[in-house]
């Protein structure tokens, strides 16, 4: 177990030796001890600590920093990687700490100074992966004190936890003390409201999985590389409050957290955004709408340079194309392709070399009375703007239209007999 050298620690370390008065005591025990080097006697504490370890015959783990860290959230992660290694040498099931209601109601107190969320306002929990655990977490400090003194315990002063220029002393020795006076029991509360917290993120953390299958979550593109992609209609269907919990899950899917004003962002925009926009939020992510739905994604996606299929005469072949970032196998014969999208032609009507392109601007497919732009064509199938560079069109010598893979073909051009039919087909080479 971590020890200090403080009151806590060494009344935990007790307690799980010696046992309460009258109880069977606890052997298989080691403690660790953190030297993080940040003032003068905190070596002789280490000795101190070294000697009382071996009067209670319990084995001690120490360590001495090389550098001191630099301010309160660096000494931490050291102090927890320590008690890690420290477990894993000792060959611990688990590492204990002495934290106990008096350090959740600071917690719980600065967290919600700061703005906190609901998750916040959980405070410090009983477990920590990987292993560790926090016993007297529901023990107040009088109780801690009393226990202390009841066994005749005495411990060392660190001067550090005197300093208020740290924020959890100035709330230790000063808000919460006058808070406790203007509002009998406020510690307690505040304790108290940790675990009603817990109890109601763990019950958003139960039916998350459910919205999320309401909202028809699923990876953009079949994978998280390119994002992930909810019904616009159903999460803008959902009260404010659950919009947020589900765009903030989504959002820590592809590894970015965020803060209250993008998820408020994210929130309104999910309502009120257009077809075709995106609002920007953190870590390189944006959130756009796309028809009806709605796609997290990274804000910078530049594809490489399209390959096109230059196809020269009517003979069979095959190849890959590069559209839009996507890659597509692409066959080509007087014989069917078998592939997933496959149009047929009039091999006399065709004006060699064609070519299986992107769209540019301007296309439009011939009709029998004048042109349907591609933008209209793509827009009335329903494919999303960021989409639509990634599909096959067919364009001959002229640069006319032929055929827009899975959409459309121009009028025209229909195989018949007796003339030669020529075929050209076109799959998902990321998907084969």
């Amino acid at each position: 177990m971590a020890v200090s050298g403080g009151r806590d620690s060494l009344a935990l370390l007790h307690l799980l030796r010696f046992g309460t008065p009258g109880g069977g005591a606890r052997r298989e025990l080691v403690a660790a001890h953190l030297d993080h080097a940040l003032r003068r006697g905190s070596a002789s504490d280490a000795a101190w600590l070294s000697g009382l370890c071996q009067a209670w015959g319990v084995p001690l783990i120490r360590h001495r920093l090389e550098a001191p860290p630099q301010g309160e959230a660096e000494a931490r992660a050291a102090r927890y990687a320590f008690l890690e290694e420290a477990r894993a040498e000792a060959g611990a099931v688990r590492t204990l700490t002495a934290h106990h209601a008096g350090d959740q109601s600071e917690t719980v107190l600065f967290r919600a100074a700061r703005g906190t969320g609901l998750s916040g306002l959980r405070g410090i929990r009983t477990h920590r992966d990987p292993a560790l655990w926090r016993p007297f977490l529901k023990a107040t400090p009088d109780e801690i004190d009393d226990y202390a003194r009841a066994v005749g315990l005495r411990w060392r002063q660190d001067p550090s936890n005197q300093d208020r220029s740290f924020t959890r002393n100035a709330l230790r020795h000063e808000v919460l003390p006058r808070l406790e006076r203007a509002v009998p029991g406020a510690a307690r509360h505040l304790s108290e409201l940790a675990h009603r917290a817990r109890d109601a993120d763990e019950a958003w953390a139960a039916v998350l999985p459910r919205l999320l299958e309401e909202s028809e979550r699923a990876p953009r593109g079949g994978g998280l590389q390119e994002g992930i992609e909810v019904s616009r209609t159903v999460v803008a269907g959902y009260p404010a409050a659950l919009r947020a919990r589900l765009l903030r899950r989504l959002a820590q899917e592809l590894g970015v957290t965020l803060t209250s004003t993008q998820t408020a962002r994210a929130v309104t925009f999910a309502e009120e955004g257009a077809s075709g926009h995106a609002v920007p939020l953190r870590g390189g992510v944006e959130l756009a709408r796309e028809l009806d739905r709605l796609v997290l994604r990274a804000s910078d996606r530049s594809p490489p340079p399209d390959r096109p299929v230059a196809i020269a005469a009517p003979e069979s072949g095959s190849a890959e194309a590069r559209l839009g970032g996507a890659r597509w196998r692409v066959a080509w014969g007087p014989a069917p392709t078998g592939l997933t999208h496959e149009a047929a032609f009039d091999t006399a009507s065709l004006a060699f070399p064609l070519e299986l392109r992107g769209r540019k601007a301007g296309d439009a497919l011939p009709r029998s009375v004048g042109h349907t732009s591609l933008k209209k064509l793509l827009l009335e199938a329903r494919i999303p703007s960021d989409r639509r560079s990634r599909v096959p069109v067919l364009a001959d010598a002229l640069d006319r239209v032929l055929w827009v893979a899975d959409v459309a073909r121009s009028d025209g051009a229909e195989p018949g007999s007796p003339s030669p039919t020529f075929h050209i087909g076109c799959t998902h080479a990321d998907t084969d």
